[in-house]
């Protein structure tokens, strides 16, 4: 898997649930507890701190459709950026959907 992905099975798995709990928090009206729980994180606190990680950006600053920065998209793409340049399969930002 790593070799034809350039990445662990554990991050490319992270980036779908990342992926997936951006678009429930951009267009849903779940909380964040439930947005982690159907994102497949148990603990809420630390879905938002993988969270922060990803996209540099607290749940809450995207919770209940707001809107998304786009700095804070452009500082995903830096702490993205090796990922995307080595990876065989995209990331799309789910606020800005700019390719991360």
């Amino acid at each position: 898997f790593a070799s034809s992905c350039h990445t662990t099975p554990g991050n490319y798995i992270l980036s779908l649930r990342m992926q997936h709990a951006g678009e429930l928090l951009k267009n849903t009206t779940l909380s964040i507890a439930q947005v982690a729980f159907q994102s497949g994180f148990n603990d809420s606190n630390y879905f938002s701190r993988q969270f922060r990680k990803f996209y540099n950006a607290s749940p809450r600053d995207t919770d209940r459709g707001t809107s998304f920065h786009t700095s804070k998209c452009d500082a995903a793409i830096h702490s993205h950026s090796s990922l995307h340049a080595t990876a065989h399969f995209a990331i799309i930002c789910p606020f800005c959907h700019f390719l991360l």
